[in-house]
C-alpha cells in the first residue's frame, strides 16, 4: 500500500494490507525485517520523519481508523489521531520544516493536517471527492483523486485548490505521488554514519538511538 524512504539511514519501510504488517528493507544490503504485525487491521500510507527517527501509518480499521506512531524500530507505537475524526484515512506526508504530518481522507473528504504531538489539527481542503496520494513541497500540498483526473494543489495553510495543467495520459484513477526536491534535505540520525555500527539493519530509535536488528534469514547474525 504505502512505501517510504528514510534516506539518512538508508532503508526502505512499507505497509502490507494483505499480511497486515509494516516491514523494512536496506536500500544498500539485502536485508529485510517485519516490524509490526500485530494490531493493524488496514495499514494504508507510511510517512518517516528521519531526524526523529519515526514513522507513521495510517490504518483504514472501519470500526476504529486510525493515524499511529512509531519509533523505526518499531518500539514505542503510539495512536496519534482515532475516533469520529478520521474515516477512511488514506496516504500520509510530513512537513519536515514544521514538523506537520498531513494526510489523506477519502471518507471525510478532506486533507488534513496536525503536529507531531498530536495536536493543532486542521483542515487545508475540503470537499475534495476521493483523496488518495499525496505530497508536500515548497509549502504546498499536492494530492490525487481517484474520482478528478487532475494532480490538485493548495497552500499548506489552506485556500483554493489550483489543479495542475498536466498531461496525464488516460483516464484511470491517480494513485501515489511523491515530490522530489532538488537534493535529499540534509537530515541525519543515528544510522547515518557507517551503518551506526550495525552488521545488518540499523534502525532510528528516537532522534539519536538505534537498534542494531538481525536480518530474518541469517541465523548466525550476532546483534551489536
Amino acid at each position: 500500500e504505502g512505501l517510504a524512504v528514510d534516506w539518512a539511514s538508508r532503508n526502505v519501510f512499507w505497509t502490507d494490507s494483505v499480511a497486515d504488517t509494516i516491514e523494512v528493507a536496506s536500500l544498500i544490503a539485502d536485508y529485510h525485517s517485519v516490524l509490526i504485525d500485530t494490531g493493524l487491521v488496514n495499514p494504508r500510507g507510511i510517512a518517516l520523519h528521519p531526524t526523529l527517527g519515526k514513522m507513521y501509518w495510517s490504518d483504514w480499521h472501519r470500526a476504529s481508523p486510525r493515524i499511529e506512531s512509531a519509533y523505526m524500530d518499531g518500539s514505542g507505537r503510539q495512536v496519534l489521531v482515532e475516533g469520529g475524526g478520521l474515516e477512511l484515512p488514506n496516504m500520509l506526508a510530513i512537513d519536515l520544516e514544521h514538523n506537520d504530518l498531513c494526510w489523506t481522507d477519502a471518507g471525510r473528504r478532506t486533507v488534513e493536517c496536525v503536529n507531531l504531538s498530536g495536536n493543532g489539527r486542521r483542515t487545508v481542503f475540503t470537499p475534495a471527492e476521493y483523496p488518495f496520494g499525496l505530497a508536500l513541497a515548497e509549502g504546498n500540498v499536492y494530492w490525487t483523486d481517484w474520482n478528478i483526473p487532475f494532480i490538485h494543489r493548495v497552500d499548506r495553510n489552506g485556500g483554493n485548490s489550483d489543479p495542475l495543467p498536466l498531461p496525464l495520459g488516460s483516464n484511470g484513477k491517480l494513485y501515489g505521488i511523491t515530490a522530489v526536491p532538488a537534493q535529499c534535505p540534509p537530515l541525519a540520525n543515528a544510522c547515518s554514519h557507517q551503518n551506526g555500527g550495525c552488521r545488518h539493519l540499523c534502525l532510528p530509535s528516537g532522534q539519536w538511538g538505534r537498534t542494531c536488528h538481525c536480518d530474518e534469514e541469517d541465523p548466525e547474525c550476532n546483534l551489536v
